[in-house]
């Protein structure tokens, strides 16, 4: 009995390629419904879901993959989630909410390098459809440590100061302007924090030089030593 059962099923996962080759997407579907009843996993379920979908170019196949993702993450497959959600990037065009999840990922594994790469993407998506706001939330919910978050914070300061509207948004501008040079300043890689505040002070300068002004009398106010200015002018700030 058991060997016969087996081979009903074998020949249903035939079948079901069969139809998904053939194109007929509503049988697949059919047979893959009777199938799932015999696969106790609940998230590997809604992922062949999405497989099948997707197969047929069915924009439904997001939406399966999103649940699936979400189920991987819940059991604590961190890997298959984080497979997931990098074809949902690309399948997607980089949704806020996939990017978000990936960020959320990242984090939980440690891998700081990563999380900051998908948020900066995050934000400029947000900074290039003028969602300023929306930049500035996102970043308070973002964990990574103050030196790397000040890339993200120095994003919004040159976004802000290229865009039309955006270069009215004073008090966001020096918001983000006070976190970038914070996180640059007190980065305990003295090499690295020179560098960075000598990167980004020309930039500044070269969009508004008010926000420069603003910058450079930051840096004194909260007690950077004359060496370091001078340090920081010789690289190029």
């Amino acid at each position: 009995m058991k060997q016969v059962a087996l081979g009903k099923t074998s020949l249903a996962w035939f079948k079901l390629a069969e139809f998904v080759t053939r194109g007929e997407k509503e049988r697949a579907l059919s047979i893959f419904r009777l199938l799932a009843h015999s696969i106790r996993h609940d998230a590997l379920v809604v992922q062949l879901e999405g497989d099948i979908l997707l197969a047929f170019d069915d924009a439904r196949a997001l939406d399966s993959y999103r649940r699936a993702a979400r189920l991987f993450k819940k059991e604590g497959d961190l890997v298959q989630a984080l497979f997931l959600y990098k074809a949902l990037c690309s399948l997607s065009n980089n949704a806020y909410d996939v990017l978000v999840a990936l960020i959320e990922l990242y984090e939980l594994q440690g891998d700081e390098d990563k999380a900051l790469e998908i948020s900066e993407k995050l934000v400029d998506g947000l900074l290039k459809q003028n969602l300023f706001a929306d930049a500035n939330d996102a970043i308070l919910k973002i964990t990574l440590p103050l030196d790397k978050k000040a890339r993200l914070h120095e994003q919004v300061v040159i976004g802000l100061l290229s865009s039309e509207s955006g270069h009215h948004e004073r008090v966001l501008i020096e918001k983000h302007l006070s976190a970038a040079l914070d996180g640059y300043l007190f980065d305990t890689n003295e090499q690295r924090s020179r560098a960075s505040i000598a990167r980004f002070l020309p930039l500044v300068a070269a969009l508004d030089s008010v926000t420069h002004e603003k910058a450079a009398s930051y840096i004194k106010a909260i007690g950077v030593d004359d060496a370091q200015m001078d340090g920081m002018k010789e690289l190029g700030a």
